[in-house]
């Protein structure tokens, strides 16, 4: 080491010049491995994961709706993402459970105003009133090689719209959604499974 504000020699700039190299390698190695691990999922897998839907034995539902209903509409919603599952009707062959644990209806009033306005533009009418707004939403736990997860599909809606079909579709989309962003790790767990 010098003084500062003394020359640095040869040898000490060479040694720094490789110290910075060695980290930028360090760096950029460690950047490839992350980026190695973050690889994006394909746009349709090879084989298709087995998915099996059923009701837990004590699940509650809210509303006019069975439970049967439920589970036959999540089901549909699921088969409807043929792209990435295939429904199985056995239990011990299918990769995926998915088990639903409560439905539930939801009804609020919330105010609304509604401005009319005349024909000929000369008045503007304000109109106060309520709307019911209904909320359905499933709760499902679901499992799958190596995992254990919580999923919520739940849709909010004027009552007219409000529809069970939503929130199983969101149920749906959060299970796709689950295994796009684990595709790799769910693959490596397959793998094992079936290549012990």
């Amino acid at each position: 080491m010098c003084a500062e504000g003394a020359p640095i020699s040869r040898g000490e700039e060479v040694m720094k010049i490789s110290f910075v190299a060695s980290a930028l390698t360090l760096l950029l190695s460690h950047a490839a491995a992350g980026q190695e691990t973050r690889r994006e999922p394909p746009d349709k897998p090879a084989e298709r994961f087995t998915v099996f839907t059923y009701a837990a034995d004590n699940a509650e539902t809210g509303g006019k709706v069975t439970i049967k209903k439920v589970t036959d509409e999540v089901r549909k919603r699921i088969k409807d993402r043929n792209k990435w599952f295939v429904m199985s009707p056995d239990r011990e062959k299918a990769e995926i459970a998915v088990e639903i644990l409560a439905h539930r209806v939801n009804a609020q009033l919330m105010p609304t105003v509604e401005r009319r306005v005349s024909f000929d533009g000369s008045s503007v009418e304000l109109i106060e009133r309520d709307e019911l707004i209904e909320q359905h939403s499933i709760d499902a736990k679901v499992q799958g090689p190596g995992f254990v997860s919580s999923m919520t599909g739940a849709r909010q809606r004027r009552r007219e719209a409000g529809k069970l079909k939503d929130a199983a579709s969101e149920l749906a989309s959060e299970l796709e959604n689950y295994v796009k962003a684990h595709y790799w790790e769910l693959m490596a767990r397959r793998s094992k499974i079936s290549n012990p």
